[in-house]
C-alpha cells in the first residue's frame, strides 16, 4: 500500500521486494483495523460498526428469548458489543463517530420497543446512556500517556515525536487530535507538560469531565425540542429509569416508555406529523361528546372520560388524587414501585383502548 493524498499512482510507479513485483492495494487489514492510502479511519470505523451491528442483533435476540431485564440487556451490550465497536479506538477514537453511535441507539430503541423515529436524546435518557465517544476519547488519551512514557528508542515514541513536530508546524494528525481533547476539556496544561504525575486520577477526572459535557449536551437537546416539552418536566437526569430495572410486565414497560418519550399515537403526536396546529390536535372521543380538548399525555391520565374506569383503578392502586398538572407530574416522576406498576398498567390499557376504538 502506498500512502498518499488524493492522487493516483502513476503507471510507471512499481514496487519490488527481492526482485518480485508487489501488488499495490487500496485497503489493507492489519490487526483487525483497515488502513487506506488516504490515511482515513472511515473504512475502519465502518467495518467495526457493521461487525458490531451483527453481534448486536445476536445479543438482542438472546435478550428477547430469555426475557432479560433492561439493565441486564445493557450490561450484555457493554460487555459484548462495546469492545467490538471501540476496538482500536486508541488511535481513531478522538471524536464522536456517528456510525458507531448509531449502533448503540439502534440497540436501545430495539430493547425499548420504540420506533426508529423516536427522539435519540429521549431514548438515551430513559436508559441513562452516555455516548460511546466518552470512552473512546479517554482510551485515546490513555494511549498517548503510554506512548510519551516509553523509551526514546521505541518505535511508537519515535513516530510520536514526528507527529508532535508536525503538529507544531500546523499539520493535523493523531497527536493534534489528542491535543484538542485535552484543551477542549480544560486539561491543556497536561499537553504543555507532556505528562501528568497521577495518571489514574487524571484519567478519572478527564472521563468525568467529558461525561459531564455529554450530559450538558443531552440537556440542551431534550430541552430544545417542543416534542419533549412534557418529558423535560419529569425527566431531569441522565440516569436509568426505575421502571426499567424492576420486575414489570414487559408490554407495560414498553407502553410506559413510549408514552413518556412521545412515541405514541395520541393526537398531540399524530397532529405534529400532519402539520396540524397544536391547539387543533383534539381528542376524538371528547369531540364526540362535545368537548374540545387537546389529546396529550396530561389529558389521557387526568381528563379524558374515555378512561374514567381505568383512572379509578389507578387512584385506588396509587392512593393518589389525580386531578391537576402537579399530580400528573408527581406520578410520572415517582420512584415508588407500586405507583410505577399502576401507572404503566393504566397507560398500556389506555393506549390499547384507543387503538381498538379509533385504530
Amino acid at each position: 500500500m502506498v500512502f498518499r493524498k488524493g492522487c493516483q499512482l502513476r503507471s510507471y510507479e512499481n514496487w519490488f521486494f527481492k526482485g518480485k513485483k508487489l501488488e499495490v492495494v487500496n485497503m489493507y487489514k492489519y490487526l483487525g483495523i483497515f488502513f487506506t492510502p488516504a490515511m482515513s479511519w472511515w473504512r475502519a470505523r465502518l467495518y467495526l460498526s457493521k461487525q458490531g451491528e451483527k453481534a448486536m442483533m445476536v445479543i438482542y435476540k438472546f435478550v428477547i428469548k430469555c426475557s432479560l431485564n433492561f439493565d441486564r440487556a445493557l450490561e450484555l451490550f457493554d460487555k459484548a458489543i462495546v469492545p467490538i465497536l471501540t476496538y482500536g479506538s486508541d488511535i481513531w477514537g478522538y471524536e464522536s463517530v456517528e456510525m458507531i453511535e448509531k449502533v448503540q441507539l439502534k440497540y436501545c430503541k430495539l430493547i425499548l420497543g420504540c420506533s426508529r423515529s423516536s427522539v435519540n436524546g429521549a431514548v438515551l435518557g430513559e436508559l441513562g446512556r452516555l455516548p460511546l465517544y466518552v470512552g473512546t476519547m479517554v482510551k485515546c488519551v490513555k494511549y498517548w500517556l503510554k506512548v510519551i512514557s516509553m523509551n526514546d528508542n521505541r518505535n511508537p515514541k519515535i513516530s510520536y515525536k514526528t507527529l508532535f513536530d508536525l503538529d507544531h508546524y500546523g499539520y493535523t494528525n493523531w497527536a493534534s487530535n489528542v491535543k484538542k481533547i485535552l484543551f477542549r476539556y480544560g486539561f491543556g496544561h497536561v499537553w504543555i507538560q507532556q505528562g501528568v504525575a497521577q495518571e489514574q486520577v487524571f484519567l478519572f477526572q478527564l472521563k468525568q469531565r467529558i461525561a459531564d459535557c455529554a450530559c450538558q449536551n443531552w440537556h440542551e437537546e431534550v430541552n430544545g425540542m417542543s416534542k419533549l416539552e412534557t418529558y423535560c418536566v419529569f425527566k431531569s437526569e441522565l440516569v436509568l429509569e426505575k421502571y426499567l430495572t424492576m420486575k414489570l410486565n414487559r408490554k407495560h414497560a414498553r407502553s410506559l416508555c413510549k408514552f413518556r418519550i412521545s412515541n405514541h399515537n395520541l393526537e398531540i403526536e399524530v397532529g405534529r406529523h400532519r402539520k396540524i396546529e397544536r391547539g387543533l390536535r383534539l381528542c376524538k372521543y371528547c369531540l364526540e361528546i362535545g368537548e374540545r380538548k387537546v389529546e396529550d399525555e396530561f389529558h389521557v391520565i387526568v381528563e379524558c372520560s374515555l378512561y374514567e374506569d381505568l383512572r379509578n383503578v389507578l387512584k385506588t392502586n396509587t392512593g393518589k388524587s389525580i386531578g391537576n398538572y402537579y399530580s400528573f407530574i408527581q406520578i410520572m416522576k415517582s420512584k415508588d414501585e407500586n405507583i410505577i406498576k399502576a401507572v404503566a398498567a393504566f397507560i398500556h390499557c389506555a393506549l390499547c383502548r384507543k387503538v381498538s376504538i379509533y385504530g
